[in-house]
């Protein structure tokens, strides 16, 4: 239920602000969207989502997020480095600023989506796609210095 865990009626609000065509969600991604919420901030950025991506795909991307359009914003510039629309959901869910995406877009191209994401997520800028960078021009191989490795 949409009000289980509510402690004010930020829920309520949140799919108040879910009208229009790009609000177009069932009410299961609605209150997938915003259960839990403190503000209108999950329905901002579902709504800014881009409208092709799936409502229940947009629901998970914007859920609990503290930021309207980062998310969003992390989706769509990780289009081409990433490919993979779940993937990118799962990468740029909770991003609060756009340093994340500079670094999946900054890493090299031949590297695998999954060591893209681990040494992105989470980054302040391009710094760690950079350094690899730096690695594999000396010639050493695309995965030292990836995670795990």
């Amino acid at each position: 239920a949409l009000c289980a865990e509510a402690s004010s009626s930020m829920p309520a609000k949140c799919i108040e602000e879910l009208k229009g065509p790009s609000g177009k969600m069932t009410a299961e991604e609605k209150i997938a969207l915003c259960k839990g919420a403190r503000s209108t901030t999950p329905a901002k950025c579902a709504v800014s989502a881009p409208t092709t991506l799936d409502a229940g795909l947009r629901a998970k991307l914007c859920a609990r997020t503290t930021s309207s359009k980062a998310p969003a914003a992390c989706f769509k510039e990780t289009r081409n480095a990433l490919r993979d629309e779940l993937l990118q959901v799962e990468f740029c869910a909770g991003a609060v600023d756009d340093g994340p995406a500079k670094c999946v877009t900054a890493a090299p191209f031949n590297l695998e989506n999954k060591l893209k994401v681990g040494l992105c997520r989470g980054a302040r800028d391009d710094g760690p796609a950079e350094c690899v960078k730096a690695i594999q021009s000396l010639r050493y191989g695309s995965s030292l210095g990836a995670p795990g490795e």
